[in-house]
């Protein structure tokens, strides 16, 4: 079933698209995200492993050819650190692990906490990340649900997101 959702930014079409789902898990790729082959299926093992609600985040790697371009070489390994951290022994995740661009969920969890909350522009990943560790989520990271990250940031939208 195809949706469409007119407005500004993911969080009222992922809203809607959570709302009309009839699964029992949620799935949500960013339209950056090239899926790689047992990404659904490491999603789903990584929620038959645990006993309560759980919210899988997948391992986005991010492209290798930066072009010799600097700000794109430096995005590129603070992006993999992120992924780094999550792997480390005791790694204590925290709502800026969520990451919407390649996330599952239990479809009812996503429903009680709401949804994404609207309007948001940037940073609704942490705002939902907080909601689901208040209502008591584990979250865990996924390395084998990969999606290649083609990332088409620049100066002017980095910048953007920072102001």
């Amino acid at each position: 079933r195809l949706l469409s959702v007119p407005g500004p930014g993911p969080a009222r079409r992922r809203n809607a698209g959570g709302a009309a789902a009839r699964a029992p898990l949620l799935l949500f790729l960013d339209d950056d995200m090239a899926p790689e082959t047992g990404l659904l299926t490491a999603h789903v093992r990584a929620h038959a492993a645990g006993s309560g609600p759980r919210v899988g985040i997948g391992y986005l790697p991010p492209g290798n050819d930066t072009g010799g371009d600097w700000l794109k070489a430096q995005l590129r390994d603070w992006w993999e650190d992120v992924f780094v951290e999550m792997v480390r022994p005791g790694h204590r995740f925290c709502y800026t692990d969520v990451m919407s661009g390649n996330l599952s969920l239990p479809t009812a969890l996503f429903l009680a906490i709401g949804g994404f909350q609207l309007p948001t522009t940037c940073r609704e990943d942490y705002e939902l990340g907080y909601r689901l560790l208040l209502a008591g989520a584990e979250l865990v990271f996924c390395a084998d649900a990969r999606s290649l990250h083609e990332d088409k940031t620049d100066l002017h939208k980095l910048l953007g997101r920072k102001r």
